[in-house]
Parts: C-alpha cells; structure tokens; sequence
C-alpha cells in the first residue's frame, strides 16, 4: 500500500476503515516513511473506541493503543527500537462498544502506563502495578436498552449489539422476537475482526444460532445473503465496476450489492459460527 493511501485512510472518517489500516500497520506492514512516523504520534491520544484486532478478535480498546503498537512498528522499520509510551490506558475489554463506552465513563476499568515495542504483547511492557478495579461493578445493559438498540436506525449500534449476544445463552424473549425481525435486515456493517463488511441479518442468525445451542437446539439457521468482504475486495470490485474509491465501505457495498456484482447464497450458519469463512 502506498504511502499517500495510508495516510489517507489514517486521516480518514471511517473508523472501521482507519482501524483496520493501523492494526495492518501494527502486524507488520509497514513503510518506515517518516511522513506516517508523524501521522501515528498525532494519534497517540485518540481515546475512540475500537476493536483491539492484534490481541483478541471481540476485545474493544481505545485507539491510541493500536495506534502506539502501529506507531512502534512503523519505528522498527525506520530503524529505532524506541519502545512508545501509552499513560493511563484502560483494559482492554471482551464487550461490545457501547459497553466499553460505558465501562470507561464509570472509572469501571483499571489503567495501565505501558511501553509498547514492536511485535511484544502490551502485557510485557507495563511500566506501572495496573491500578485496583474499583469495588462497584458497572451493571450489563438491561433488556430496554438492547431492545432500543436493535430496535433502532444506528445501524452500528445493531451491530454492537449483536456481537454482544453471540455468546451462548438463552435470550429474553422479547430480545429474541427483535432479534428475529433482524433476519431480513439487509443494512450493511462491519461484523466481524478482521475487517469483514455484510448485511446485518448473518450476524442476527449467528445470534439465534448461539441461543439455540445453548438450548439443546443445534439446527443451522438458514437464510439466503450476500458474503462477507474485505474493505480491499469492495474497493477492487468497485474499481472494476469504475464506482468512486471515495465512498464509503457500506456505501460501496450497495453500490456493488445494487449492481448484481454482489449476489446472494444460500447460507446456514450454526453454532460456532465462522463468518470469516463466508467469503466468496
């Protein structure tokens, strides 16, 4: 990728789109360009929520974090072994977005000062005893606040949701019945870590799928959706279909989707399920 792309997306307003080029970055691709050297210390002090690619696929942290591990990496490559340093950085959390939001609002997450080298896990690096969790626990969110959420027009927000309740259990039924009405949702999000672009409904199924396991129940859930891509796949179609390459990731999937070049399959997605492993 080029040096001018990176930065690009490094400037850029999709968030998905800025992750995935800094978790990129932080598993080695990098250029040692000076130019991105600045970009990345600029961003040291990014505090937005995103999804922690290089430890856990469902973890959520802040942004300066894959930031200082993308900005060590880009040093490496330039030639310095300077470790980064990252203050007062809350845990990393397995939990949807809005959660997190919420966990670091409440002072719920312990923070830790760390100094971060290239290709070591932040965990080898604390400067500083991570300080006590505080004794109060923040409550989950309650069945009205994910009914709001599913039940609204943030897409994003579906899908955070979603994600949140693909652990196995057994769901409210009203959760349940708003979970279903999703099965013809055809919005389109990010729902998987790596960056993987979909329509909403296959993340509903792998939620009703989760939920049947932990009943006994293991029949796949069976519908008919487009298969996931990559942000770099979408803007090779699209390139190919001479579609801007300045819009947006779901805005290009439309397109692409509206175009016949993206087409349905038949899917059954049970429990575990592999969304990465519904590609094309």
């Amino acid at each position: 990728m080029s040096v001018e792309r990176i930065l690009s997306e490094l400037a850029g307003v999709d968030r998905d789109q800025r992750g995935a080029t800094l978790c990129g970055i932080a598993e080695g691709d990098t250029t040692g360009d000076p130019r991105v050297i600045d970009k990345l210390e600029s961003m040291l002090a990014d505090t937005e929520v995103v999804s922690y690619v290089p430890r856990e696929t469902t973890a959520r942290a802040e942004q300066r974090l894959i930031a200082a591990l993308a900005l060590a990496a880009e040093r490496w490559a330039n030639g310095s072994r300077m470790p980064v340093a990252v203050r007062s950085l809350p845990a990393v959390r397995n939990v949807s977005d809005v959660y997190y939001r919420q966990l670091v609002a409440d002072g719920s997450l312990s923070e830790r000062d760390y100094s971060l080298g290239f290709n070591e896990p932040p965990e080898t690096y604390v400067i500083d005893a991570p300080r006590p969790e505080p004794a109060r626990m923040t409550p989950a969110p309650r069945a009205e606040d994910i009914l709001a959420r599913l039940e609204g027009n943030d897409v994003r927000a579906r899908v955070n949701v979603l994600s949140m309740l693909r652990t196995p259990g057994p769901l409210d039924p009203r959760i349940r019945a708003a979970v279903e009405a999703l099965l013809d949702d055809r919005s389109i999000g990010a729902l998987t870590i790596p960056y993987l672009y979909g329509e909403v409904r296959v993340l509903a199924a792998a939620v009703l799928a989760a939920a049947d396991h932990a009943s006994g129940a293991d029949a796949p859930q069976r519908l008919r959706a487009p298969a996931l891509y990559s942000s770099t796949e979408l803007l090779e179609l699209g390139q190919a279909a001479r579609l801007s390459p300045h819009l947006r990731t779901e805005e290009l999937f439309a397109k692409l989707r509206a175009l016949g070049v993206i087409r349905e399959r038949d899917l059954a997605i049970g429990f575990p399920a592999h969304l990465g492993w519904i590609r094309r």
